[in-house]
């Protein structure tokens, strides 16, 4: 008799593992998703933010005061087109559609 000890895994070892992969990713890679989703969201949250600056110092500027003809709108991204619609004396309305990964995200902000 040799006492030589056989090397590698058994079966039962390997589905174990396999197993445990397969649970780890499933839990993991939604996560995942979800977070990339939240983080290309930033970019609709951080241009629609600086509208109002930009639109109160046009209406602070024009004369007689007004947003008609305000035109300074974040720069579309891979992720988000801004649009202005509305814009008349007193209101403008500017949106961010999602493209691509985020479509169907559509924010909007206004004067109020």
């Amino acid at each position: 008799m040799s006492n030589r000890r056989a090397r590698g895994f058994t079966l039962i070892e390997i589905l174990v593992v396999v197993a445990i992969v397969g649970i780890l990713s499933a839990i993991a890679l939604p996560a995942y998703r979800d977070y990339v989703t939240r983080a290309r969201l930033t970019e609709a949250f951080s241009g629609l933010g600086s509208v109002p600056t930009a639109a109160e110092d046009y209406w602070n500027s024009s004369s007689p005061h007004t947003y008609d003809g305000f035109d300074r709108l974040p720069q579309n991204s891979a992720n988000f087109t801004f649009t202005l619609s509305g814009a008349t004396a007193s209101a403008y309305t500017v949106t961010a559609t999602g493209a691509g990964p985020v479509a169907g995200f559509i924010y909007t902000i206004d004067q109020n």
